[in-house]
């Protein structure tokens, strides 16, 4: 395939894509997930074509999306803008001194299981060394404004 017969598919792609779907993303994370979805789908097509069950003509045609919404991504490149600052910070916070029994550490309210205790503990379960579901516990504070902390 020469370098001309490529762009002409490019373009006519492109110009398919436009029609069908007109609206764009204006930010890039939006964008950029477009044309990684499309790559996604050219793998597959190329690991049909193989492993035996797809065609040349369908490895080919995966490609063509995905240079034509590149060329769609860079044609909006100068309209993406950064965030101005991050709506949300996620805090991790270091896991707090084991209590002697369960129910006193300030992050497991009463013996609540939709949080999980980082000792594996529980009101039934202390003695026999905890619950089991410690390693899915995890502390996470959303911060709408960092100012909100003082």
């Amino acid at each position: 395939m020469q370098i001309g017969e490529i762009q002409a598919k490019f373009l006519e792609e492109l110009l398919a894509a436009e029609e069908k779907f007109p609206g764009w993303p204006e930010d890039v994370i939006h964008a950029a997930a477009i044309v990684a979805e499309e790559r996604g789908e050219l793998l597959k097509a190329a690991i049909d074509f193989y492993f035996g069950r797809g065609t040349r003509d369908g490895f080919i045609k995966e490609a063509t999306q995905v240079g034509a919404m590149a060329i769609r991504f860079l044609m909006h490149a100068e309209d993406y803008q950064p965030l101005e600052e991050p709506k949300t910070k996620y805090l991790r916070k270091a896991k707090p001194e084991q209590p002697e029994t369960c129910g006193e550490c300030v992050h497991f309210e009463g013996n609540n299981q939709e949080n999980y205790c980082p000792w594996k503990m529980t009101a039934t379960s202390a003695e026999s060394g905890g619950c089991g579901e410690g390693e899915r516990f995890e502390i996470v504070e959303t911060i709408i404004n960092p100012e909100d902390k003082k």
